[in-house]
């Protein structure tokens, strides 16, 4: 997460946080492949050059800290499969996810980089009635 700043905080749920990115700079990460480097670099470039941040086009989903153990070791598994998920998903409806962090996902400073909804399955349910 040291490569990536944050804003405000925009969500937050049972498990999870959810805050804007404002600026991506990436470290040399000497343990990866040429692949996920290239990736990475990909991403920062494209989001950088854009302007992709500016606005809030991304946000970073982060396990909350205040949680009980239980639901601590819970939270992880939940943002796991996520992620596991989203990275085979591709579909109009369904959010998609930019970035992973470099990590194991069973650890606790494991996150991903999503785009931010323009609005939240509340307010559009507002919006419908």
């Amino acid at each position: 997460i040291l490569e990536i700043t944050l804003s405000r905080m925009v969500g937050q749920g049972g498990f999870s946080v959810v805050r804007e990115i404002t600026s991506i700079a990436l470290n040399d990460i000497y343990d990866t492949s040429d692949k996920e480097t290239k990736s990475r670099e990909a991403f920062a470039n494209i989001a950088n050059q854009h302007g992709l941040l500016e606005g809030g086009k991304y946000v970073l989903k982060s396990l909350r800290t205040d949680l009980p153990d239980e639901e601590y070791q819970k939270g992880i598994e939940d943002l796991a499969i996520e992620a596991d998920f989203l990275s085979v998903l591709s579909h109009t409806n369904i959010i998609a996810m930019r970035a992973v962090a470099n990590s194991d996902p069973h650890e606790p400073r494991f996150f991903v980089v999503l785009d931010k909804l323009s609005y939240t399955l509340e307010r559009k349910f507002n919006y419908w009635r």
